[in-house]
């Protein structure tokens, strides 16, 4: 009888242990050490606007690239950076006609599409495994997920990379095998590219956090914003969240008809007027675009995106130009 439960009892140890190992997780990390973080001298957040440009994942799936936009927007917001807006990222990405489709983002891509939106730094990736799987045991059934992430930092103004961090983990075990993949995926990339930045957040200069506002990068919560739309179609507020939603969803018809009315109504609104101007800029009609952001530059002289898109257009009548031993760098 002594046997019998000294026997369960060690059982009993044996499946505590694997339980605490299954959530420790495997990892595997590449990238900017911490010694060289430290040597950069980095600027305080609330100096630096950054563009979150598109990702690259492995399956090409919206999903994953759209959960670390999500996550990326959370935590640079927090850390009180000046984020581009989702919507003119999507904007201007959809019309730069030098992107590889299907390809990761390059290096100079990086750069040209963060000029084009007047911001600082760049912030890119290549989302190289996010799946779940089902490990199974004597004793139980478990889900845990796989993930693996590439993040780099880029400065626009000399193409400089400030810092890169590749990661690949294994983590899960929790809840059992009933819950579900797309809920675990967005966990492990939470986790995942929370490793990654937290040694670049720590050698920013003392700063306070921002307090968050959610727990999803708001123009992506299409849906919701939708909602407030309708229940208060007059809201300026209202309308510019949702037609940004649209436009990062890849709805610019139907972002411009619904901003065409706001500005029909509201004819001194900078705002409105921007964000008409992008919508048809996405749509590709540069001659109208052009005209709302000259519009909504004349009503607040000081925007903080109007002027850098309407250089846009300038420039694109200009020779193009490549910065030097860059066109092949794909880090």
């Amino acid at each position: 009888m002594q046997n019998w439960r000294a026997g369960l009892l060690m059982v009993i140890v044996a499946v505590l242990v694997s339980a605490l190992l299954v959530t420790a997780g495997d990892e595997s990390v590449q990238g900017t050490t911490v010694d060289e973080l430290a040597r950069l001298q980095l600027p305080a957040p609330s100096e630096v606007t950054v563009a979150l440009v598109p990702f690259w994942d492995y399956k090409n799936l919206p999903r994953h690239t759209e959960v670390c936009r999500d996550h990326l927007h959370r935590y640079f917001t927090r850390e009180g950076f000046r984020v581009v807006p989702p919507g003119l990222v999507t904007a201007v990405v959809s019309q730069d006609t030098k992107l590889e489709p299907g390809l990761p983002m390059r290096r100079d891509d990086a750069v040209r599409l963060a000029t084009k939106l007047g911001a600082d730094w760049a912030i890119y990736g290549n989302v190289m495994q996010l799946e779940t799987y089902e490990k199974k045991s004597f004793f139980s059934e478990r889900k845990k997920a796989k993930v693996g992430i590439k993040l780099t930092i880029v400065a626009a103004a000399t193409g400089e990379i400030l810092f890169w961090r590749q990661r690949f983990d294994t983590s899960g075990g929790h809840g059992g095998a009933t819950k579900r993949a797309t809920s675990m995926e967005r966990t492990a990339a939470d986790v995942c590219l929370t490793r990654i930045l937290e040694d670049f957040f720590a050698a920013l200069p003392d700063h306070d956090l921002q307090e968050e506002v959610g727990s999803c990068c708001a123009p992506l919560s299409k849906d919701k914003l939708r909602e407030a739309y309708e229940a208060d179609p007059s809201s300026v507020a209202a309308v510019v969240a949702h037609a940004q939603s649209l436009i990062c969803w890849n709805e610019p018809a139907d972002a411009e008809s619904i901003l065409d009315r706001a500005v029909r109504r509201n004819k001194t609104n900078a705002d409105l007027h921007f964000w008409h101007g992008v919508s048809l800029y996405a749509l590709g009609e540069a001659d109208q675009a052009q005209a709302e952001l000259q519009q909504a530059i004349e009503i607040a002289p000081d925007h903080p995106y109007a002027a850098h898109l309407l250089a846009t257009f300038a420039s694109a009548q200009s020779p193009p130009h490549t910065a030097e031993g860059s066109g092949n760098v794909t880090q």
